[in-house]
């Protein structure tokens, strides 16, 4: 939605532009970064099906597919989460 779902990564605001509901059930830990699909961008656990994260905004950079994003930033078995640790 208009203008964008949010969460936080390492304490810094990132906006989630486009996702997709995962079509297979994986069990993981609802906000866990569990997985990242070549070319086409991360998995996160909702406690149903994963939700697969497609183009992101992170804080003060441009728009960009979550799959680049995760080639310069450590995500895999991360947690989506506020901004206070």
């Amino acid at each position: 939605p208009h203008p964008a779902a949010f969460t936080y990564l390492d304490g810094r605001k990132l906006k989630i532009l486009e996702s997709e509901i995962w079509s297979e059930k994986k069990n993981s830990q609802p906000g866990m970064i569990f997985s990242v699909i070549k070319g086409k961008g991360f998995l996160v656990g909702t406690g149903t099906k994963p939700l697969l994260v497609k183009t992101i905004k992170p804080a003060g950079k441009q728009k960009m597919s979550a799959f680049s994003f995760s080639l310069g930033n450590k995500v895999e078995n991360k947690k989506l989460g506020n901004a206070k640790k």
